[in-house]
């Protein structure tokens, strides 16, 4: 009989929501929200309850709130999560602190630190014979004070440039700040490094050749791999549609459930190479010349749109709750029932489908199996919530009108 659980969501946005869900759904336990501002969505929930901390907890203080919930909670195991990299580097650090009363499903921390790293992933996939996109690295420091000038890059135009490390690059702040930058030319790859440097940014990027392609050529693959490496979770999607604000650009709003197994036997090949263990989002593209894919990057986390994989029929908080909380190892489980999973209205899902069949293959799994969106959840009476996510999916018209209003690029 598995040990009663408290689930603890740590953090208050949209994808908060969603873990939220996903664990009231596998434990019929309600759900603790640690967060010093939640959305109306969570606080107006059936089943979360909000516990409210100071904004931007440090790591000591983070450990003491999960301390507080724990030993007020004797005889529950917590569960703790949230869906950002400053989460899964905090579980790696605190762990052991924490106690074994507190299960958190991130990697170890030298794990973290290699996937983390965007350099030393390419580096990784390239000792396993694992595709990714040519690319050269640019480090910002200072090798004598003053002395610092843009290189050259022997890479094709365009190309994509983003921090190696997430997390030393938010802690920076400058106008036209982007999560990812596409440069067209030389001349804008060199005009990139004043603005950052000037903000105080003094840590790596990452150049990568463009593989061109429109939103519809990416895959998402979400995998667990319990705590003797074991992959237990497989589930895969197509991106229909990503948000295009320059602050959340490549978080997919729109994804058609479909198997990849070739994909995820190469990541699995990866996840071997440096002991992964937790939650794992792989993010791929395919180039739409020849059908190679390239592997992008893997984020040590579920990914902001796990609820995919439920859409594809397996509530992924399953066989991580078997693994760390039940202590035993289940039969793998596949997600791969075709399913349409949507934050955005179904109307601007077609907008920019081109790819010839796309669009009326989409419409019949949608007739056949509905919209699967996490926000939108029939357990949830609140008529001011139900507003709320509405008005928020309407919002999307404006958002991409704004950042997207036609899509761009190749269609495989």
């Amino acid at each position: 009989m598995r040990p009663e659980v408290l689930p603890v969501i740590v953090s208050g946005e949209q994808s908060a929501y969603a873990l939220a869900r996903l664990m009231h759904e596998a434990t019929g336990s309600r759900v603790l929200c640690v967060s010093p501002d939640p959305i109306e969505a969570i606080t107006r929930s059936a089943f979360i309850d909000v516990h409210h901390v100071p904004l931007h907890q440090d790591d000591d203080a983070l450990c003491a709130t999960l301390e507080e919930i724990r030993d007020a909670h004797p005889d529950r195991i917590v569960v703790a999560m949230a869906n950002h990299d400053n989460f899964a580097r905090f579980a790696a650090r605190h762990r052991d602190r924490l106690g074994e009363r507190v299960v958190m499903p991130y990697p170890q921390l030298d794990v973290f630190d290699a996937v983390q790293d965007k350099a030393r992933f390419s580096e990784i996939c390239r000792e396993q014979g694992i595709p990714t996109p040519a690319d050269t690295v640019v480090d910002l420091a200072d090798p004598q004070e003053g002395q610092w000038s843009a290189p050259r890059v022997d890479l094709r135009f365009p190309v994509v440039a983003k921090a190696i490390d997430a997390l030393d690059y938010a802690r920076v702040s400058f106008e036209g700040k982007a999560k990812v930058f596409f440069l067209d030319t030389q001349e804008e790859l060199d005009a990139l490094w004043a603005p950052l440097r000037a903000a105080g940014f003094t840590g790596r990027f990452l150049v990568q050749e463009l593989i061109p392609g429109d939103d519809t050529c990416g895959v998402s693959l979400t995998s667990y791999v319990d705590s003797h490496g074991v992959v237990t979770l497989r589930s895969s999607a197509r991106v229909l549609v990503e948000d295009h604000d320059p602050t959340a650009i490549g978080n997919p709003i729109a994804m058609l459930v479909e198997d990849y197994p070739q994909l995820h036997g190469q990541i699995e090949n990866f996840f071997r190479a440096v002991g992964y263990t937790g939650f794992a989002n792989v993010d791929v593209k395919v180039d739409p010349r020849d059908g190679s894919h390239y592997f992008l990057e893997v984020n040590p986390r579920m990914g902001r749109n796990c609820y995919y994989v439920r859409a594809g029929g397996v509530n992924l908080m399953e066989p991580m709750l078997a693994d760390l909380v039940d202590g035993r190892s289940p039969e793998p489980l596949r997600a791969t029932e075709p399913a349409v999973y949507s934050l955005i209205p179904r109307r601007l899902i077609y907008r920019y489908l081109r790819e010839p069949g796309l669009a009326s293959r989409v419409r019949a799994v949608i007739r056949r199996a509905g919209l699967h969106d996490p926000m939108l959840n029939p357990e949830e009476g609140d008529v001011r919530r139900a507003v709320v996510v509405h008005l928020q999916r309407l919002n999307y018209y404006r958002k991409l009108n704004r950042f997207y209003p036609r899509p761009e690029g190749l269609y495989f």
